[in-house]
């Protein structure tokens, strides 16, 4: 068995950072985890064989599948033990999972996509996360020799599946001769033929790796190029006419989430002295793709609370202008810069943020919470508890603040400035917050 990464313009080795994807040939899979089984030469050590490989391979095949060395004194032998007849399907399982089977192996080349938090499965924002950098590897004219015979959605399972996962995977898999009509394999239709004693063989195993930006960390697409291409491809599917400004509406979207904001008829009253169509929307993940972009199509101006369906601003016109409020003490991790680093992508799409600093500004939903939580700093609210507590409050925007950010930036933009770096917005301990002090 093998793992091998490939980076444009050359072989990374099993250097996952410097790779744009990794090929893996015979992984076994088995109570979730990946094999590689090894025939150890006579005399040797199984701590021989397996130093040896990991000094040869890449070892990560996507962020949670790990292969780990197995040597065996007779490896055809073993493997003969290994193979999948009478295994038990899933109920709903696949034609293509109940022909891996009756062969015995997933044959030709599988790609594997993974969500990055499973525990959020239908956070489009954590999709594009992964998927972007999926589309940018399939345009690539490395990964052209690869063709896709199967999709295995690692951690996903089918009711988990939403429409905008499936018309971009698509949009992407058309890149790939006969790609746009492969077959999808569900974690949940995989995972019981690893169980119970049982192994599941992959000829080939394909994963992009996760591209990060060296500075920031951000994840997306490989190039700016990529990003207009993917908004492009978007807009044809949807039969649309190509763009060349940003139209003049200005679209609020409703939360997504649990988190409120507390005036939002104000704020709404304010945006409509812009003297523009002020439009509310609620984009759920029952929207289909295809609406989706055809309502973005139509949008100059985007403004919307941290959520996934701020995501869509990715499908922004040329020009187009994203104003992001961002509730209290949201930053862990560079959580607040998410959707940033996602529409910075293209390079034509401004976007700038508003942040709750005050904990005048924000209602928690129990007051036990607020007792526990509303002391802590930015820097300190780093765990699941702290977090998950502010992404269920209600925040008051400062309006005064938020008009000044827009009439500050606005009219550069209808000038026909082209994107820059604006300061984003820091949280209280980046300030020196008096009342974060206290």
């Amino acid at each position: 068995t093998s793992a091998r990464c490939q980076e444009r313009g050359g072989n990374a080795g099993d250097d996952p950072d410097a790779a744009l994807f990794c090929m893996a040939s015979n992984v076994w899979m088995h109570a979730d985890r990946a094999w590689a089984v090894l025939e150890a030469a006579p005399g040797g050590t199984t701590a021989a064989v397996q130093t040896a490989w990991r000094e040869n391979n890449a070892r990560k095949v996507t962020k949670s599948i790990t292969m780990t060395a197995l040597p065996v004194k007779n490896a055809a032998a073993h493997i003969s033990n290994l193979l999948m007849p009478d295994q038990k399907l899933a109920e709903g399982a696949s034609a293509e999972v109940a022909k891996a089977v009756q062969k015995g192996y997933f044959s030709g080349v599988t790609l594997a996509i993974e969500l990055p938090y499973p525990a959020f499965p239908h956070n489009v924002a954590h999709w594009a996360e992964v998927f972007f950098p999926v589309y940018s590897a399939l345009r690539s004219d490395e990964w052209k020799g690869y063709p896709i015979e199967r999709v295995l959605l690692v951690g996903i399972r089918r009711g988990s599946w939403i429409d905008w996962y499936e018309q971009s995977l698509r949009l992407a898999l058309a890149a790939v001769p006969g790609g746009a009509d492969v077959p999808l394999v569900f974690w949940d239709e995989l995972q019981p033929l690893g169980q119970d004693g049982a192994w599941v063989r992959f000829e080939y195993l394909l994963s992009t790796r996760d591209q990060r930006h060296p500075a920031t960390g951000a994840r997306g697409f490989a190039s700016v190029a990529d990003a207009r291409a993917f908004r492009d491809d978007a807009y044809r599917a949807s039969r649309l006419e190509p763009y060349v400004a940003a139209a003049t509406p200005i679209l609020y979207l409703g939360p997504d989430n649990n988190t409120r904001v507390e005036n939002e008829i104000e704020l709404l009253e304010m945006l409509e002295g812009y003297n523009r169509t002020v439009y509310k929307m609620d984009m759920g993940i029952s929207m289909t793709f295809d609406l989706v972009v055809r309502t973005i199509a139509v949008v100059g101006v985007l403004v919307s609370i941290t959520g996934a369906s701020l995501t869509n601003a990715v499908l922004l016109p040329p020009g187009g202008v994203v104003y992001e409020l961002l509730p209290y003490r949201w930053t862990w991790n560079g959580i607040d810069r998410m959707h940033w680093n996602l529409t910075r992508g293209s390079a034509d799409i401004h976007h700038f943020a508003w942040r709750a600093t005050k904990e005048s500004q924000v209602t928690f939903p129990d007051p036990r919470k607020r007792e526990q939580f509303a002391n802590w700093t930015a820097s300190e609210c780093v765990t699941q508890a702290c977090i998950g507590v502010h992404s269920k409050t209600t925040f008051t925007v400062d309006l005064d603040e938020l008009k000044a950010l827009i009439d500050e930036t606005l009219p550069r933009i209808q000038a026909g400035e082209p994107v820059w770096e604006h300061p984003w917005p820091p949280h209280e301990d980046e300030e020196g917050d008096d009342e974060a002090a206290l």
